[in-house]
């Protein structure tokens, strides 16, 4: 794409547009993995640390709050719900 062109003006409404349409997108992902996920469920992620395995405990608009295990004992994670992986009960 040549922006040359354009002016500044148009250059920043431009910008507006796509940073309005990455927000739609990323809103859209967060509401399709919270379909996903219930309170009570397992679920893993990946922490700094290496992959953790915690239980959901509560669900908000924009994060999901996860109880774990680690080596001090419990401990609660705040994740974005796109980072968690589901876990299935294996019956």
């Amino acid at each position: 794409m040549n922006f040359e062109g354009f002016t500044l003006d148009q250059l920043l409404e431009l910008n507006h547009l796509i940073c309005r349409r990455i927000d739609e997108l990323r809103e859209k992902e967060t509401l399709q993995a919270l379909v996903r996920l219930h309170v009570g469920m397992k679920a893993t992620f990946e922490a700094r640390d290496g992959i953790k395995v915690g239980l959901v405990t509560k669900i908000n608009r924009k994060s999901v709050i996860v109880l774990g295990q680690d080596e001090d004992g419990r401990k609660q994670y705040k994740v974005s719900p796109e980072l968690l992986t589901p876990l299935k009960e294996v019956k």
